[in-house]
């Protein structure tokens, strides 16, 4: 699964129903920040559960957007981040299959306003893909509407930045396989900007577009990846919180904890009451093992997912009929979902702090 999210921390809730109807073991995101940031993000901002996220360094920093991959858990110790040469946003993996065949995995970010040294490196790049030789997937928002990728032609001159990537795709044997638009916007003509780039025409099929999450106006692309993967361990272990020692816990965490931040800065507290708390959970409270298998967010109800697939039915009647008031369907859809997600959320939340106070018996007072 892939998207341009433009700003990802808001639109978490819905990309997790999508996770919940499609079940994806990758998902690729680019613009994981907004346009105007005001405060950096952190991994808490990002976090999806059963996944890791293998984020680009501008995610957590100024300038750039941010790109970031995450990977389910029933994939580890079947893949490995690589490093990349390009100097624009991008992460690389290399997911090793079933016969330790390796395919390189990677997504791509390419600002509308990069600078000639980043799109000639990019050009540069694919066309050195011709020596590879290694199965090769690569995703992401190449901000290039002046290529009509259906009949593979740039309405530029030979010198223009389209064109030459345009060329260096074609010089690096490089197959683009998104055939339709992949960003709207009303009153305006519709884009192929998301991309998905392989060195053999079998390596991905089943491609979806989906309606977009959010506010977003890039659509959700949903696609299989011919790669035979490992077996691995289909449990893991979480905590029985039910069982825990309460009164050892408070006895542990029993801390000046004025005194214990005093003089540091935030990301120090957070991170030393993290780890005060972390380990008197491992000494108070056992363990169980579990399934890793794509499970459902404890809040995500079914109403959520039904307005999820009424938002999309929406989209697709106004695709096929490009009318206003097919549009404004499509709006009120997606404001429903967003507002069904919160509430669900919200409730989980309600509901969640009863139990603590219920059973937990003042531990949260400590």
């Amino acid at each position: 699964m892939y998207t341009n999210a433009d700003s990802l921390p808001n639109k978490i809730d819905e990309l997790m129903g999508l996770i919940d109807i499609h079940k994806p073991d990758i998902i690729a995101i680019t613009e994981v920040k907004p346009k105007n940031l005001k405060q950096s993000l952190t991994k808490p901002n990002l976090k999806l559960d059963s996944y890791e996220i293998l984020p680009h360094q501008n995610c957590f920093a100024d300038g750039g957007r941010g790109v970031c991959i995450y990977i389910h858990e029933s994939l580890a110790g079947n893949y490995r981040e690589i490093t990349s040469t390009w100097s624009g946003e991008s992460v690389w993996i290399k997911i090793i299959n079933t016969h330790n065949k390796i395919t390189k995995f990677g997504c791509i970010y390419r600002s509308p306003n990069a600078d000639t040294t980043t799109n000639e490196a990019l050009c540069q790049d694919f066309r050195s893909l011709a020596n590879e030789n290694i199965d090769t997937v690569i995703i992401g928002d190449f901000n290039f509407p002046e290529i009509d990728w259906l009949d593979e032609v740039c309405n530029k001159d030979e010198t223009h930045v389209a064109s030459r990537f345009l060329k260096a795709s074609r010089d690096g044997f490089m197959l683009q396989h998104v055939k339709e638009p992949t960003r709207w916007r009303n009153g305006q003509r519709s884009n192929t900007l998301d991309l998905i780039f392989t060195n053999k025409d079998s390596l991905v099929s089943d491609i979806q577009i989906r309606s977009p999450i959010g506010k977003s106006d890039h659509g959700v692309v949903i696609f299989k990846v011919l790669c035979d993967t490992k077996d691995v361990s289909s449990s893991t272990t979480r905590y029985q919180y039910e069982k825990a020692n309460i009164a050892g816990m408070k006895q542990d965490l029993s801390i000046d904890w004025e005194e214990e931040f005093k003089g540091k800065k935030m990301e120090d507290c957070w991170s030393i009451f993290k780890d005060h708390v972390e380990s008197a959970c491992k000494q108070h409270i056992p363990k169980v093992s579990c399934s890793t298998t794509k499970k459902r967010p404890m809040w995500m109800t079914s109403r959520c997912l039904a307005k999820i697939k009424q938002k999309h039915k929406a989209w697709r009647r106004y695709l096929e009929t490009k009318q206003g008031r097919e549009y404004q369907e499509f709006w009120r859809s997606r404001n429903r979902v967003k507002r069904e997600c919160r509430n669900a959320v919200r409730q989980y939340e309600n509901w969640l702090q009863k139990w603590q106070r219920q059973t937990l018996k003042g531990f949260g007072s400590t």
